[in-house]
C-alpha cells in the first residue's frame, strides 16, 4: 500500500500561496493583460539653484529658481520660482533653450536666453521672461546651470528626445485637457 504525503501549508513560500478568493483576476476589464502592460520608469532631475531678479544695471533680488525636468516630457524644463518659501510663478519652456542660451543667445518671444559676462566676474546665463503684461530678467551662474544640464542630459541625451516621447499619453491628456 503506498502512502501519500500532503505538504504543510507551511512548506509553500507565502509568495506562491494562493487561494481562489485572494487570486488575482487574469483579465481586469480596461487594463491590458499582464503580457502585454508596460512599466514606463520616469527619471528626473531637480535642483534649486539661486537666482537673481534683475531690477535694473545694477541692482537685485535673489529669487530661487527650482528647475525640474522629467524624461516622459523630455523636450521641457519646468522652474517654479521661489519667494519665502512659496511658489510665485512656474514657467515651462523648451530644454533646448537653455542649452543654447549657455554659449548664444537662444529663443524669440516670451522665452529668451543668453549668456553674460562681466569683466572680473564668473560668467551668468540671462533669462528674460514675457508676458502680455510685463518682463522679467532673471540670472543664474552659468556654472551651476550647466551642471543641472548634464543632469538632464544624463537622463535623455540632447537629439534623442524623440526616443523618449509617449505620444499616445501626452495626446491623451491634450485631449483631456490636462496639458
Amino acid at each position: 500500500m503506498a502512502s501519500v504525503t500532503h505538504p504543510s501549508p507551511l512548506a509553500t513560500p507565502p509568495s506562491t500561496a494562493t487561494s481562489a478568493r485572494t487570486r488575482a483576476p487574469d483579465r481586469v476589464p480596461g487594463l491590458a493583460p499582464p503580457s502585454e502592460r508596460l512599466i514606463v520608469m520616469v527619471s528626473t532631475a531637480k535642483r534649486t539653484l539661486e537666482m537673481q531678479l534683475l531690477l535694473g544695471p545694477d541692482e537685485a533680488v535673489p529669487v530661487a529658481g527650482r528647475f525640474s525636468y522629467r524624461s516622459d516630457r523630455p523636450y521641457e524644463v519646468e522652474v517654479a520660482f521661489i519667494s519665502r518659501g512659496h511658489t510665485v510663478a512656474t514657467w515651462l519652456f523648451a530644454r533646448d533653450l537653455l542649452l543654447c542660451g549657455l554659449y548664444d543667445e537662444a529663443g524669440e518671444g516670451d522665452v529668451r536666453v543668453w549668456p553674460f559676462r562681466r569683466p572680473g566676474e564668473a560668467r551668468r546665463v540671462h533669462i528674460e521672461l514675457s508676458t502680455d503684461d510685463s518682463v522679467c530678467e532673471l540670472s543664474v551662474r552659468a556654472t551651476e546651470l550647466t551642471a543641472w544640464l548634464e543632469q538632464t542630459a544624463a537622463i535623455v541625451p540632447p537629439g534623442h528626445e524623440e526616443r523618449y516621447l509617449d505620444m499616445d499619453t501626452h495626446l491623451a491628456r491634450l485631449l483631456a485637457g490636462k496639458c
